[in-house]
């Protein structure tokens, strides 16, 4: 299974970003500065959390997607073949979890970069890593019970009026949280995030949605 890295968070965050951006999740640039970080970040945050339900959802419906699963579908067009085999599973919505987060620290890391200047990469990305005790003491918590510990990290201090430092430490470590529990569960996080980052530039605006 890969690791995750720093060269991975930032490659995918700035991709996340500039998709989520095209589909219309995210502000222009030319409209940044009069549609600022605060006005967009509580809407962002309950999108995280909304996402975290409905892996909560899959569970309950016991829906699960492997890579071999989708590579069995591979005769018919990419889109298709990620909807008969992931679309809706655990895997896949770990995958729109961690999108989430990765898009909103490419927007934190453009945003910064662009009209503040507010710190450089090495303040952005430190390495991420978590070890096999961090897992291995979460091996009784049930599905339920590890979303619900990551919604209390995004919640449990006002990360609406935090410095955007202190918020993407807080999305990287939740980051963090998800792929040491995929590790933990055999699943492939980072492949995941590869195949619904590519089934996502298939979908409608803003994913037919009205934000």
């Amino acid at each position: 299974m890969e690791i995750l890295t720093e060269s991975f968070i930032h490659a995918k965050a700035q991709a996340a970003f500039e998709t989520a951006q095209k589909q219309g999740f995210f502000p222009t640039y030319l409209n940044l500065r009069n549609r600022g970080f605060r006005d967009n970040f509580t809407k962002d945050l309950m999108s995280i959390i909304t996402e975290i339900a409905e892996v909560v959802q899959a569970d309950r419906k016991d829906k699960h997607g492997s890579i071999e699963d989708f590579g069995k579908h591979l005769g018919i067009t990419f889109k298709e073949a990620y909807e008969e085999s992931l679309e809706g599973t655990v895997e896949s919505e770990l995958a729109d979890v961690a999108i989430r987060i990765l898009s909103e620290i490419g927007y934190i890391y453009e945003l910064s970069y662009r009209y503040e200047h507010y710190f450089n990469d090495t303040d952005i990305l430190g390495v991420v890593s978590f070890s096999e005790d961090i897992m291995l003491r979460k091996a009784s918590t049930t599905l339920p019970e590890y979303m619900y510990s990551i919604v209390k990290d995004l919640t449990c201090s006002a990360l609406e009026s935090s410095p955007k430092w202190y918020i993407n430490g807080v999305l990287q470590n939740v980051l963090c949280k998800l792929y040491a529990f995929a590790k933990y569960n055999n699943i492939n996080l980072l492949e995941h995030i590869k195949l619904k980052m590519q089934y996502n530039e298939t979908r409608d605006y803003k994913h037919g949605y009205k934000y």
